[in-house]
């Protein structure tokens, strides 16, 4: 099985810093790739660092991998969808 999935480490690119809030350090980490999975998110904060993070860092991935031609985007948030919840 795992000679299967052997040519797997040659399709993943080398990890590196961005910071989603700023968009250009997005397009050099994401650049060559065909697939992004976003796993970002913070868990404590103000409405302030909750929005900056949440929802402009995640509409800046999802922009950036658009203008860059990734054809797959995976977001995942670290927030509960309740709309009745405690999170802003």
């Amino acid at each position: 099985m795992y000679d299967k999935l052997s040519h797997l480490g040659s399709q993943i690119l080398q990890p590196q810093s961005a910071d989603i809030t700023k968009p250009d350090t997005l397009t050099p980490a994401l650049e060559g790739a065909s697939a992004v999975v976003s796993l970002v998110g913070v868990l404590v904060g103000d409405a302030k660092v909750m929005e900056k993070v949440q929802k402009e860092g995640a509409e800046n991935v999802a922009r950036v991998s658009r203008e860059l031609g990734v054809k797959r985007t995976v977001m995942i948030s670290a927030i509960g969808a309740d709309a009745l919840g405690e999170t802003p």
